[in-house]
C-alpha cells in the first residue's frame, strides 16, 4: 500500500471507532487502478484492531454507500426498479422499495436520509438542504414512509391519521 505525505502539522484526535465512507468518491480517480487506499487518522489505540477487522471483512468489489459496505452486485441502487415483495434482491444501503410518484416500484430514501436530487427520495419526499424531508399531515404521499411521526400515508395519497 502506497504512503501518501501530507504537509502541515494536525493535533492529534480521539478515534471515534467510526470511518465516514459518506465522502468517498471512487469515480473521481477515473485513472485508478487496483484496491482504493483509505486513511484513517488520529489516535487509533483504544480501537486499532476493531477498525482494522471491520475493513478487512469488506468483501473485495464491494461499494460503501452511506456507510454500509456490501457486493453491489447483490443489491439494487437507488433509482433502479424493486419488488417490494421479493426476496431475491434488496436495495443497496439505507435505501428503500417504495413507490416513485408515478406509482413504479423503486429504491429511494426515507426521511432525514442524504440526498443530491428529489429523484434520490421516496414518493413526493423532497432533498432540501442534502437531506430527505419528511412529509407532513395533509402533504401528499405514495408511502408511509415518507410521512412525518406518526402519521401515516391514507388511501387518497396523503399523510394523516
Amino acid at each position: 500500500m502506497k504512503e501518501r505525505k501530507t504537509t502541515g502539522a494536525t493535533a492529534p484526535r480521539k478515534s471515534t471507532g467510526k470511518v465516514d465512507m459518506t465522502h468517498l468518491h471512487p469515480e473521481d480517480d477515473l485513472d485508478h487502478e487496483g484496491p482504493l487506499e483509505l486513511a484513517i487518522s488520529g489516535d487509533l489505540t483504544e480501537r486499532e484492531s476493531d477498525l482494522s477487522e471491520k475493513l478487512l471483512s469488506v468483501p473485495p468489489g464491494s461499494e460503501c454507500i452511506q456507510g454500509f459496505c456490501e457486493d453491489i452486485t447483490m443489491c439494487e441502487m437507488n433509482g433502479d426498479t424493486c419488488d417490494p415483495a421479493g426476496t431475491g434482491s434488496h436495495c443497496c444501503g439505507l435505501g428503500l422499495c417504495g413507490q416513485d410518484t408515478g406509482g413504479q416500484w423503486e429504491c429511494c430514501l426515507a426521511p432525514n436520509m442524504q440526498c443530491e436530487t428529489d429523484a434520490n427520495c421516496c414518493g413526493f419526499e423532497q432533498c432540501v438542504s442534502g437531506v430527505c424531508q419528511a412529509r407532513v399531515v395533509g402533504q401528499s404521499c405514495m408511502n408511509t414512509q415518507e410521512c412525518d411521526g406518526a402519521s401515516y400515508c391514507l388511501d387518497n395519497h396523503t399523510c394523516g391519521f
